[in-house]
């Protein structure tokens, strides 16, 4: 029995790889989107007129018409010699927990990206640790993907050093078995040349020399387009830097009352010194999101007391949660050991100040 998926996966490959849209595509093919939409989805067929039109628009050589035809009419599958590209599947993880705050950056981001028509196909989101980078970067990846017909894939860097790991690390992220391949790069290329694509490069302040391998894959694939998160820039020509600051007073309050409601059975009552505590937290998601966690075993009210005598209050996350994120210590831990040796002893004088400080203040207590 022929399988019905095989055309429709084709055609949608094939038109990714033409860099039309489903809309686009209906237009030319001369039927209403959701026809498209369906065929590829396997979920209708087309007649041979319209399949004769598809042919057309896909660039089917004349000789290949028939087969063609009888592919999209369900009586045998795609030959393929006609270029039957490999299909790259989203694979973005699924959000547990609603996202909170931040329509005007996203709507930004939207505008910015080469995905949605945008200028930059390199946008790097730059933030202090805490301020919900990563989480940001795949809601818009996910509103990306989904507005805009491009799959959108999250490759995890956190845990990798060496540039030389990266097309490893998106290979797999892609689901592509490069084997014994003697040149990585350019078996990568190859199936990220088959449409569009979004990666989510995620966590690449300390590798070295990142920049310029992101640069160099989206040089060669003029169909990619990079969404990076990072504690600083990569410096890679092209690059949009694009600062996530922390959240506003409002999606702060709403965050925390959001995840401290899935401990309590009521909801808290009191925004005032919910919004108290997350000016003590300067509006870190991070932050909000340990704090929410402990108010099982205090009142809204002591918990801003503790807080503000410290940090360690706010205790650990969940415990599937990333290392770097457990505790606030660990996540400032991991940004002071990015520092190089002179700058990690400035900040360990500048530990003396409790609040803010001013350049003069802190060069009387560095040592020249």
């Amino acid at each position: 029995m022929v399988d019905r998926r095989t055309f429709g996966m084709w055609a949608r490959g094939r038109r990714r790889a033409l860099d039309l849209t489903q809309h686009q595509m209906a237009e030319l093919v001369g039927c209403a989107t959701v026809t498209i939409r369906k065929i590829e989805a396997d979920e209708r067929r087309p007649s041979k007129v319209m399949a004769m039109q598809f042919a057309k628009v896909l660039g089917i050589d004349a000789g290949d018409f028939d087969g063609f035809v009888a592919a999209a009419r369900g009586f045998r599958a795609p030959a393929t010699g006609v270029g039957a590209p490999h299909e790259i599947e989203a694979r973005l993880p699924v959000a547990l927990t609603r996202f909170v705050g931040r329509e005007g950056e996203l709507d930004e981001l939207e505008r910015t990206c080469s995905v949605a028509g945008g200028p930059a196909r390199l946008i790097t989101v730059i933030g202090p640790p805490g301020v919900g980078k990563t989480r940001f970067a795949l809601e818009a990846a996910s509103r990306l993907a989904g507005r805009y017909d491009t799959p959108a894939v999250l490759v995890q860097l956190a845990h990798r050093s060496a540039a030389e790991e990266i097309v490893p690390a998106v290979a797999a992220a892609l689901g592509a078995d490069l084997g014994d391949v003697r040149d990585e790069r350019t078996s990568l290329i190859a199936r990220i040349r088959t449409g569009p694509l979004l990666l989510v490069l995620d966590n690449l302040e300390q590798i070295q020399g990142a920049g310029q391998v992101v640069a160099d894959l989206l040089e060669t694939c003029d169909s990619l387009s990079c969404l990076v998160t990072s504690r600083r820039p990569l410096l890679a020509y092209g690059e949009h830097e694009f600062e996530l600051a922390p959240l506003t007073e409002p999606a702060a309050v709403q965050l925390f009352i959001d995840r401290s409601s899935a401990l309590l059975r009521n909801r808290i009552a009191d925004h005032d010194e919910v919004a108290a505590v997350c000016r003590l937290l300067d509006g870190l998601p991070l932050a909000i999101e340990l704090a929410a966690r402990r108010v099982r075993d205090h009142s809204v009210a002591e918990l801003r007391e503790r807080i503000d005598s410290s940090l360690s209050a706010l205790g650990s996350g969940p415990l599937d949660r990333d290392g770097r994120h457990a505790t606030m210590e660990a996540t400032v831990a991991w940004s002071h050991h990015l520092l190089d040796q002179a700058t990690q002893s400035v900040a360990r004088h500048a530990a003396v100040f409790r609040g803010g400080f001013t350049a003069g203040a802190l060069a009387a207590v560095v040592p020249a």
